[in-house]
């Protein structure tokens, strides 16, 4: 899962370049902070790693930057079906910002909008892209997998895989 993680922020990468960034910082933050393999990512790109830092998984963010993506996001707690779905993390019932419910990627969003950055693309599983969109105007959608069940996913055949 590393690899196609690491494939995932790969393309993410690439696909911020062709778009016209010059600087990009790379958040590992899924569990303990070191799921990718950061020397199969481009060199001129800075990463955080590790766990615990301020804004989690929007760690480094300031008002320096002109967009955000969010790679490999889960679903809401409680979701039928979603893919490890969680709300921030597994001791979290449930999250509301405003009196609505949002998992991480509305945490996310709240977080860069906080520093007047918007959210662009957002990829996950399917109820994940689902939920940021119904959140997050003009976004970029790439639902990477269907749930099967709570930690069954059936993957989708678009994702780029490089040996």
């Amino acid at each position: 899962m590393r690899e196609i993680m690491t494939g995932e922020v790969q393309a993410a990468i690439e696909g911020a370049k062709e778009g016209g960034a010059t600087e990009i910082l790379v958040c590992d933050a899924h569990d303990t902070g070191r799921n990718l393999l950061i020397e199969k990512l481009d060199r001129d790109v800075e990463v955080i790693e590790g766990s615990s830092y301020d804004f989690n998984m929007m760690a480094g963010i300031s008002r320096d930057f002109d967009a955000s993506f969010q790679i490999g996001y889960h679903s809401m707690r409680h979701t039928h079906a979603g893919v490890l779905g969680h709300s921030f993390s597994y001791s979290v019932a449930e999250l509301r910002l405003n009196g609505i419910a949002v998992g991480e990627s509305g945490l996310g969003a709240a977080i860069a909008g906080h520093f007047g950055v918007p959210v662009v693309l957002v990829s996950g599983d399917a109820h994940a892209v689902r939920q940021a969109k119904s959140l997050i105007k003009d976004l970029v959608e790439f639902p990477q997998k269907r749930a099967l069940g709570s930690t069954a996913s059936e993957r989708s055949r678009q994702i780029k895989r490089e040996n």
